[in-house]
């Protein structure tokens, strides 16, 4: 079992190492920001969990199917929550700052390298750290309430970005609570994968950006439904039959 002090460390870290070097290697595009995640996240992550015990020790087991249903559902309307209803509460304390509206932009580049350096790469590499080595190691020691919220934090203040906190620390939360009740990190990655993927795509879209604007309150009624049926086909516990 990984311990809290050796999961601090690792993302100790990999707070460092995207400090220092992440910027400069995000600068060569999507190879770069794939370079950074896999050796500042992903592999002390793996090369972890190959010291205590393997890769079920950061939760790459088989998921239950409905898990993963739920978690995918959670990742493909999140994105519409968060910018429907947390992002413009945020935006009137803290407004984007115009470079991370730029860097926004310019990680939304229309090509298939890019999609997968925003979308697949931080969604495998960041829920192997902070939901496969912090969040369990935070549960065993502290209980599910202090984990899930400690490791959301800690998950948002990695990211750097004040004017995105709210809404990271929520997706924090989410993942945090996906993972420990199905005591795996799949379902998390193909929610991190598939939110990450339609910011992206709506990044790269105008139109959509356009029509996503003019229907706020539908948008935020449609996506406050989904997530709360996400969430339940991943928590539900549905009685045996023998």
């Amino acid at each position: 079992m990984i311990t809290v002090a050796e999961a601090l460390l690792l993302v100790l870290w990999s707070a460092i190492g995207q400090f220092l070097l992440g910027g400069i290697l995000a600068s060569a595009g999507p190879v770069g920001l794939t370079s950074a995640e896999v050796l500042f996240t992903g592999l002390p992550a793996i090369a972890a969990a190959r010291w205590r015990g393997g890769l079920p020790a950061i939760g790459i087991v088989r998921p239950r199917a409905r898990t993963v249903a739920g978690a995918a559902l959670v990742g493909a309307t999140a994105w519409a929550f968060l910018g429907s209803v947390v992002l413009p509460l945020q935006e009137k304390l803290i407004p984007t700052p115009q470079a991370l509206e730029e860097a926004l932009r310019r990680a939304a580049a229309p090509n298939l390298a890019a999609l997968v350096a925003v979308s697949v790469v931080p969604a495998i590499c960041e829920e192997l750290l902070f939901r496969g080595v912090l969040a369990p190691a935070l549960d065993r020691r502290f209980g599910r309430v202090f984990a899930v919220v400690g490791s959301a934090l800690v998950f948002a203040m990695c990211h750097g970005a004040l004017a995105r906190f709210a809404p990271t620390f929520l997706l924090g939360c989410s993942y945090a609570a996906i993972a420990l009740a199905a005591r795996t990190t799949v379902p998390t990655m193909v929610a991190h994968a598939l939110n990450n993927g339609a910011v992206w795509l709506f990044a790269a879209s105008p139109p959509l950006q356009e029509s996503f604007d003019a229907h706020l309150g539908l948008v935020a009624g449609m996506s406050a439904v989904a997530l709360a049926a996400g969430h339940t086909l991943v928590f539900i516990r549905f009685p045996s039959t023998r």
